[in-house]
């Protein structure tokens, strides 16, 4: 009786988060990412840690979650005062969301590697979500089929935005999500 006691509960709790698919893992967290909507957001280079390594240096990086709508997150990205040519989007499709970059160049359009990313995959959850590369990105980058995007919000009100590449962390920026700036 004594066990039942506490397996119960156990088996109960585990049915629940079995019972959360992933699509409604995706909602909580595209819900939650939404509610910044409208803020303007100062981050920084946290992984790799030497400024010399970091591939946009020691700028600081700057996110605006720009524009929500009911399927769609538009976050322009700034490094230091004047590099205004990344934007993340965040959209729901087919049950998943997808995440994509868009790189233009100084004229205004599209840079020859742009929009790339991909779709969540069953692991996340509605504190991060895996990106692993779509089709498009793997015939657009070399080693396009091992990269992996992942987006997270923290309890502490971080979003943090990291690139692995064969199961290996190469990039992360993260954001202060509880102190937005006017820019």
């Amino acid at each position: 009786m004594r066990l039942l006691k506490f397996a119960l509960p156990a088996l109960l709790f585990s049915v629940f988060f079995m019972s959360c698919d992933s699509s409604s893992q995706d909602e909580v967290f595209f819900e939650k990412l939404s509610t910044y909507c409208g803020g303007t957001y100062i981050g920084k280079t946290t992984f790799p840690e030497e400024d010399d390594k970091k591939p946009l240096g020691p700028d600081q990086l700057t996110l605006i979650i720009q524009e929500c709508s009911e399927d769609m997150i538009s976050m322009p990205m700034i490094v230091g005062d004047t590099d205004k040519s990344r934007t993340w989007f965040l959209s729901r499709e087919g049950g998943k969301l997808k995440f994509k970059h868009q790189h233009l160049g100084e004229d205004g359009e599209p840079d020859e590697i742009s929009n790339y990313g991909g779709f969540s995959d069953s692991e996340g959850n509605a504190l991060i979500q895996k990106f692993p590369a779509d089709e498009e990105t793997t015939g657009m980058i070399e080693d396009g089929r091992a990269r992996e995007w992942r987006l997270a919000i923290s309890e502490q009100d971080i979003f943090s935005y990291s690139l692995w590449i064969d199961g290996n962390r190469v990039f992360q920026a993260d954001f202060n999500l509880a102190e937005s700036i006017n820019r």
